[in-house]
C-alpha cells in the first residue's frame, strides 16, 4: 500500500509539474524515456527509442505529433525548445491550439539534413489545456527528437544583455548548475550553439538573479573584434547530449550611449515630406522629410580605388566607391531643415561576387524587381552590411553636418510582399520574418554603434490582415508580421525598431481613398489605407509591442494617388493629398507623410502619381506641375484653408472635422 501511495503521488507530482503555467513542461525523450503523452497523431509511427532521443518513421506528406494538453498561461509569450534530428532536412514547423491547429497559428524552423538542431520558439499561449503540434521535416525517412521543453518566455536563462562602458554585462535568473556562456555572431544561429566556444564558465550560479561580465571586444592576434552586435546562450550539461541550450540567443537590446553624443537637432517642423528626385524643388516646396533610396550593393567598390571611403569592421577593410556614396543627396535637403531618410535597398548587379555578398543566398532569379533581402546569414555579408550602415550613419552625423544629416533608415522595401521587393525564394511566412528581425536587428545595431538619434523602421505596404497575390509562400499579411517580429524580439531582447508604412488606397488606380470598402474602422480590417489609418497607431499602442512604455514611432514613408490624364482626374488627386494630410495631421503616432512621387514615372504600371506630369518620350523628366503640386505646398502653411477649400465638394463632406479623428491610443 505504501508503494502504492508513493507512486501515485510522484505521479501527481509529474502532472502537476506538467500542468503549471510558471514551471512549464521539460519532456525528455532521452535514455530510452518513452513519448510522455504524446501521440503520432498523422503520417508518422513511434519507433522504439534509442539513448539520443524518440524515434518516428515519416511516412507521408503531412507528418504529425501531437502533444498531451497542458495548463498555458492565459496570456503572454511561451518559449518551446526543441532538439531534432532529421533525415529529409528542411522545415519543420510548431502549432498551437486549444481546440484545433491551423496554419495561421504556426511557425517553422529551418532542420539540417541528419544533423542535431536546436530551436528557440517564440508563441503565443493557446490558453489553459493547450496543446502543440510538432510537424518534422519531409515526406519519408526517420526523425529523432531529443527533447521538447515548454516554458513561460520570460523562463531560466539570460535575462538581459547590457552596455556597460567597455563591458557586456549579462544578466541571469533561475539557472540550476554548471552553465557555458556562448557567443553566437550576427550570422550564426542557435544550432552553432554546442559547437561555439565559450566565452566564460559558470561553475555554481546562484539560485537567485546573478550576472556575469563579458569584455566588449574579442582580440585574436593583431585583429579586435566588436562583440557588441552578437547574441549570447546558456549551456547547460545533459547526461546524454553533452551541452544544451538553456533559454533563447539573447541580444543588447538598450544602447543607451554606446554612441558619441552628437549635436541636437531639432525635429522637423511639419509632417510634410517627399521621395525627392528634384532637390531644389523640394526645397522650394518646403519639405520637411525627403527620403532617399540606396541601393547598398552599389556602393561597394571590389576593385580597391585609390579614391574610395573605407570603414573597418571587425579589422577589415570595407571600401565604398566615392561617387555613389557623394550621389546621395542628404546635405542640401537637410540643411533646408528636412529630415532624411535612407531606404536601404539590395538590387541583383548581376556581378555573381557582389551579390554573394549582399543578396540573401536564398534569392531567386526570378525575382520580379530585382530586389533581394539582405544577406546577414554568412560572415561576409553579415559584415559587409554592418560595414555600410555604421559608415553611412557614421558620416551623415558628424559634427557640423558636413555632408549632411540622416535621421532615420528603412530596411527594405514592403517586406510583407517580399518575393517582390526582399526576395530570398519562396519561403513560409514564419521563416521569412526571423530572417527580416535578424536583419533589422543588425543594422540597428550598427546604427546604433555610431550614432544615438538615427531611427531604424521596418517597411510594410497596406495589405493587414490579407497579402499581395494570395501567395502564403511569397506575401505576408502586415499584422502577422508585426506580431511576429515583435515576438521575436521580444525572445532575442526587444530593440528600437519603429514603423514605415505604406497607405496607398485599396484600389491604386482609384485616388478616392475616402471610398476604400476594404478598410475598416478595427483591427480585423483587411487593409490599412488613409480612410483608417488610426487603426494602425492604435495597434501599436497594445501593451506587448511598445517600447520603453511607448508605441513604435510611424513614418508613412511611401503612398501616393493617382491622376489620369484629364483635368478631373488630377483634380481628384490633389483632393486625395488634402485628405489624406488632414488624416495624418489629426494623428500625433503619426511622424512623416511622404509623398510618392515626385514626377510621374512611366515604369510605373501605368500609375501617375507624381506631383509633376513627366515630358512625353521621357521615363520621368518634368514637364508642367499638375494642381497637386499647389496643394502640397500650402498643407502645412496659413494658406492651407484656401488651397484645401475645393477639395471638400469632391470628398462629399463639409469640413474638415469631418475626417480629423484620430486614435487617442496613438499617442505617446
Amino acid at each position: 500500500m505504501r508503494h502504492l501511495w508513493t507512486c501515485l503521488l510522484l505521479t501527481a507530482l509529474a502532472w502537476r509539474a506538467l500542468a503549471d503555467p510558471i514551471l512549464g513542461a521539460d519532456f525528455d525523450f532521452t535514455a530510452g524515456r518513452q513519448a510522455g503523452g504524446w501521440s503520432p497523431t498523422h503520417d508518422v509511427d513511434f519507433l522504439p527509442n534509442d539513448p539520443q532521443g524518440l524515434r518516428m518513421a515519416v511516412r507521408g506528406p503531412d507528418p504529425y505529433v501531437t502533444s498531451p494538453p497542458m495548463d498555458f498561461p492565459g496570456t503572454g509569450d511561451v518559449m518551446v525548445e526543441l532538439r531534432i534530428r532529421s533525415e529529409a532536412g528542411g522545415h519543420g514547423q510548431l502549432f498551437w491550439f486549444a481546440n484545433a491547429a491551423s496554419e495561421a497559428d504556426s511557425v517553422h524552423f529551418a532542420c539540417r539534413t541528419n544533423a542535431w538542431t536546436d530551436v528557440c520558439l517564440a508563441i503565443p499561449s493557446p490558453g489553459p489545456r493547450g496543446r502543440i503540434r510538432l510537424d518534422p521535416p519531409g515526406s519519408r525517412g526517420e526523425a529523432k527528437v531529443a527533447w521538447i521543453r515548454v516554458r513561460p518566455a520570460d523562463g531560466p536563462g539570460i535575462r538581459d544583455v547590457r552596455v556597460r562602458q567597455d563591458d557586456i554585462l549579462i544578466e541571469l535568473s533561475g539557472v540550476r548548475g554548471p552553465a557555458h556562456l556562448v557567443e553566437i555572431r550576427p550570422h550564426e544561429s542557435l544550432a552553432v550553439a554546442s559547437t561555439n566556444g565559450s566565452v566564460a564558465f559558470l561553475p555554481q550560479p546562484a539560485n537567485g538573479p546573478q550576472s556575469v561580465s563579458v569584455r566588449r571586444h574579442a582580440h585574436s592576434g593583431n585583429v579586435t573584434r566588436d562583440r557588441l552586435p552578437s547574441g549570447f546562450v546558456l549551456l547547460q550539461a545533459h547526461p546524454v547530449h553533452g551541452w544544451r541550450p538553456t533559454g533563447p540567443v539573447r541580444h543588447v537590446g538598450d544602447w543607451g550611449d554606446v554612441a558619441p553624443p552628437g549635436a541636437e537637432v531639432p525635429p522637423p517642423s511639419s509632417k510634410k515630406g517627399l521621395q525627392v528626385q528634384m532637390v531644389e524643388d523640394a526645397i522650394a516646396l518646403g519639405v520637411r522629410h525627403a527620403a532617399l533610396n540606396v541601393d547598398l550593393p552599389s556602393l561597394m567598390d571590389p576593385d580597391d580605388l585609390p579614391d574610395s571611403y573605407e570603414w573597418v569592421v571587425d579589422g577589415q577593410r570595407h571600401r565604398f566607391r566615392r561617387g555613389a556614396v557623394n550621389a546621395i543627396q542628404a546635405k542640401a535637403l537637410s540643411d533646408s531643415g528636412a529630415a532624411v531618410t535612407l531606404i536601404l535597398l539590395a538590387y541583383a548587379s548581376g556581378q555573381p561576387a557582389r551579390d554573394a555578398v549582399w543578396l540573401h543566398p536564398g534569392y531567386d532569379r526570378r525575382a520580379p524587381n530585382r530586389l533581394g533581402a539582405f544577406n546577414h546569414v554568412t560572415e561576409d555579408g553579415a559584415r559587409w552590411l554592418r560595414a555600410a550602415v555604421e559608415f553611412l550613419c557614421h558620416r551623415f552625423s558628424l559634427p557640423g553636418a558636413p555632408h549632411g544629416r540622416v535621421s532615420h533608415l528603412i530596411v527594405g522595401n514592403e517586406v510583407t510582399a517580399h518575393w517582390h521587393w526582399a526576395n530570398m525564394g519562396e519561403v513560409p511566412a514564419s521563416v521569412f520574418i526571423e530572417d527580416y528581425v535578424g536583419t533589422v536587428r543588425l543594422v540597428q545595431a550598427a546604427a546604433a554603434s555610431v550614432s544615438r538619434s538615427i531611427r531604424v523602421h521596418v517597411s510594410m505596404d497596406h495589405h493587414w490582415n490579407l497579402t499581395y497575390g494570395n501567395h502564403p509562400l511569397r506575401a505576408i499579411p502586415g499584422r502577422r508580421l508585426v506580431d511576429e517580429f515583435a515576438r521575436i524580439a521580444r525572445l532575442g531582447g526587444d530593440f528600437a525598431w519603429h514603423m514605415a508604412y505604406h497607405p496607398y488606397p485599396e484600389d491604386l488606380f482609384k485616388a478616392a481613398t475616402w471610398k476604400d470598402k476594404t478598410a475598416l474602422p478595427s483591427p480585423s480590417t483587411p487593409r490599412i489605407t488613409f480612410r483608417n489609418l488610426d487603426v494602425l497607431t492604435a495597434y501599436l499602442a497594445r501593451p506587448e509591442l511598445l517600447w520603453k512604455g511607448h508605441p513604435r514611432r510611424v513614418l508613412l514613408s511611401e503612398q501616393g494617388f493617382h491622376s489620369d490624364a484629364t483635368p478631373e482626374g488630377e483634380a481628384l488627386q490633389a483632393a486625395a493629398y488634402a485628405y489624406a494630410w488632414h488624416k495624418v495631421d489629426a494623428n500625433p503616432g503619426i511622424d512623416a507623410f511622404i509623398l510618392h512621387r515626385h514626377v510621374d514615372h512611366r515604369d510605373e504600371g501605368g500609375l501617375n502619381l507624381g506631383l509633376w506630369r513627366r515630358r512625353p518620350g521621357s521615363i520621368a523628366d518634368p514637364d508642367v506641375p499638375k494642381p497637386i503640386r499647389d496643394v502640397f505646398l500650402r498643407a502645412d502653411t496659413p494658406g492651407r484653408d484656401d488651397a484645401f477649400r475645393f477639395a471638400l465638394p469632391i470628398i462629399g463632406i463639409t469640413n474638415w472635422a469631418q475626417v480629423r479623428v484620430a486614435s487617442p491610443a496613438s499617442a505617446p
